[in-house]
C-alpha cells in the first residue's frame, strides 16, 4: 500500500461520517457536522481554484497562443458579465437570475441536441451493421416514442383505448429513468464500499 495514512484517514472519516449518521448520539454528530462543513469548504475551494484555471486557460488561449481562439473571448466575456451582474445586483436579483438561467438552458439545449444527433448516428450504424431482431425492435421503439412525443397520437385522446395505451407508453420512460437512477445508485454505493475498505485510492495524486 503506497498511501497508508491518507488510507487509514480516509476509512476513518467515512466510518465517523457513517457512524453518525445511523447512531445519532454525541460525540458521533459533532464530528460528522465538523467534518462535513471542512468537505463543504475544501469543495468550495477546490472550486474556485478550477474557475481561476479555467479563466486562465482561456485567457492563454486568447492573448498568448499564435493562433487566436475567438470562442475564448466569448467565454471570458460571458463569465466576467455574469459575474459582474451577481456581484453588483446579488445572486437572488431577477436580472441575474434570468440571466444565469438563459446561459444554463442554453446551454443544456445545445448539449442535448448535440446527444440526440450523435445517438441517432450511433444508432443508424447499429442498425446498419447489425440487422437483427434487436436492431428492429429498438427502431419500432424510437419510431413510436417519437410519434407519441410530438403529439401526433393527441387526436385519438378522446377514445378510451387508445387512451389507456397512451399512458402505458408516456410511463416506460420514467421506468428507464428510475432504472437509471437505480444503477447509478448501486454504483455509487459500490465506489464508496471500495474507497471504505481501500480498494480504490483515488486521493493518492
Amino acid at each position: 500500500m503506497k498511501s497508508p495514512i491518507s488510507t487509514a484517514v480516509t476509512i476513518a472519516i467515512a466510518i465517523i461520517i457513517i457512524l453518525g449518521l445511523l447512531i445519532p448520539v454525541e460525540p458521533l454528530v459533532t464530528l460528522k457536522t465538523i467534518i462535513l462543513d471542512w468537505v463543504i469548504t475544501i469543495g468550495a475551494v477546490a472550486a474556485l481554484i478550477a474557475i481561476i484555471n479555467l479563466v486562465r486557460v482561456h485567457s492563454r488561449y486568447l492573448f498568448k497562443a499564435e493562433t487566436k481562439n475567438f470562442y475564448s473571448l466569448f467565454f471570458l466575456i460571458g463569465f466576467f458579465f455574469v459575474l459582474i451582474i451577481g456581484m453588483t445586483f446579488g445572486t437572488s436579483h431577477p436580472l441575474y437570475k434570468n440571466l444565469s438561467h438563459t446561459i444554463i438552458i442554453s446551454v443544456e439545449s445545445s448539449l442535448l441536441g448535440l446527444l440526440a444527433f450523435s445517438l441517432a448516428i450511433a444508432c443508424f450504424k447499429l442498425f446498419k451493421q447489425k440487422n437483427n431482431s434487436l436492431g428492429v425492435v429498438f427502431s419500432v421503439s424510437t419510431i413510436v416514442f417519437l410519434l407519441t412525443l410530438s403529439g401526433v397520437f393527441s387526436v385519438f385522446s378522446t377514445n378510451e383505448l387508445m387512451s389507456s395505451f397512451l399512458d402505458f407508453i408516456n410511463q416506460i420512460p420514467i421506468a428507464g429513468i428510475r432504472g437509471i437512477l437505480i444503477g447509478v445508485s448501486l454504483g455509487t454505493i459500490a465506489t464508496g464500499v471500495r474507497v471504505l475498505i481501500g480498494a480504490d485510492r483515488p486521493y493518492r495524486g
